[in-house]
C-alpha cells in the first residue's frame, strides 16, 4: 500500500481493496463444528418414573389382553352351551321319536293274549259236563311264555256263602301263535241240569286267579281272571210289556254281582 504525500494524486486503490477484501476474507475465524450436548446425568426420580410408565403401559396392555381373552372365553363358552342345548334338543327329539315308533310297533305288532269267557259243553264222549277255558293270541307275533293259575269252584247260590268244591288249575303255553288259541277242559262232576236253570239253581262255578304272558317285546303283563255261572233266566221289563231272557253262561264278577239281585227283584211270572 503506498502513503500518498501531499501533492501527489491518489493513486489507483482498487487493487488494494481487493487485496483487503481477500486479507479479511482469510482472517475470518471459520464456525467450530456442531457438537453434541453433553449426556448429563438422569435425575433418580426421572428413573423411577420412567420406571413406574412402564409397569403401568405393561400392567394396561396385560388387562386389555385378559380382557379381550375373557370375551373370546365367553362367546366360545355361549356358542359352546347353545350347541350342546341343541344336540340335547336333537337328542331328546330322537329318543322320544324312537319311544313313539317302539310303542306304535309294540300297540299294533306285539302278541296281546286275552281270555275267552269259560263256556260248559258236553263232552264228545262221555257226554258229562264239561268246563272249557279258551286263552287266544289276539296279536301279530309269537308271545313266548304265557302262565295262568286258574281256581275253580263250586259255590252255593246266590249268596255264594259256601264252597262246596274247589280245585287249582296251573297252565303253561309255550310259543303261543299270533292268531292262535289254546284250550283247556275240565271235568265237572257237581253241576246237575237243575242248575242250569236260575230258578232252580243252587250252585254256581266261579273261575278265578290270574295270567300272565309275555308280549314278545320283552314286556310282562298279568291279567286278574273272574267269571261266575248264571243259569237261564226271564225277567220282567220295565217301563214295557214282555220279558228279557238270557242266562246259561258265565259273566264277569262284577257284572254277576249286579245282574242277580237285578234277576232276583224282577222275576217272570
Amino acid at each position: 500500500m503506498l502513503i500518498e504525500g501531499p501533492n501527489q494524486q491518489p493513486q489507483d486503490t482498487k487493487g488494494g481493496d481487493n487485496e483487503t477484501q481477500e486479507d479479511s476474507h482469510k482472517s475470518a475465524p471459520e464456525a467450530p463444528p456442531p457438537t453434541a450436548p453433553p449426556n448429563l446425568p438422569v435425575a433418580a426420580s426421572d428413573e423411577y418414573d420412567s420406571y413406574e410408565g412402564k409397569n403401568y403401559r405393561l400392567s394396561q396392555k396385560q388387562f386389555v389382553a385378559a380382557k379381550i381373552t375373557l370375551i373370546v372365553l365367553a362367546i366360545y363358552t355361549g356358542i359352546a352351551g347353545y350347541q350342546a342345548w341343541k344336540m340335547r334338543q336333537a337328542t331328546g327329539a330322537a329318543i322320544t321319536q324312537t319311544q313313539l315308533l317302539s310303542a306304535q310297533l309294540k300297540g299294533t305288532m306285539s302278541a296281546t293274549v286275552r281270555l275267552e269267557e269259560p263256556r260248559f259243553t258236553p263232552d264228545p264222549v262221555t257226554q258229562e259236563l264239561t268246563l272249557v277255558i279258551l286263552f287266544i293270541n289276539g296279536g301279530h307275533i309269537i308271545a313266548p311264555k304265557t302262565n295262568a293259575a286258574l281256581r275253580i269252584e263250586t259255590l252255593s247260590f246266590p249268596d255264594l256263602k259256601t264252597v262246596l268244591n274247589s280245585r287249582t288249575e296251573m297252565l303253561t303255553i309255550n310259543e303261543f301263535g299270533a292268531g292262535g288259541s289254546y284250550s283247556k277242559l275240565i271235568t265237572v262232576h257237581d253241576f246237575p241240569g237243575p242248575d242250569r236253570n236260575f230258578i232252580s239253581q243252587t250252585k254256581t262255578i266261579r273261575v278265578s286267579g290270574t295270567f300272565s304272558y309275555d308280549n314278545g317285546f320283552g314286556d310282562q303283563f298279568q291279567e286278574p281272571i273272574c267269571h261266575a255261572y248264571i243259569g237261564r233266566y226271564n225277567l220282567k221289563n220295565e217301563g214295557y210289556a214282555g220279558s228279557t231272557g238270557g242266562g246259561d253262561g258265565f259273566y264277569p264278577c262284577d257284572r254277576f254281582n249286579e245282574l242277580v239281585p237285578y234277576i232276583l227283584k224282577h222275576p217272570w211270572k
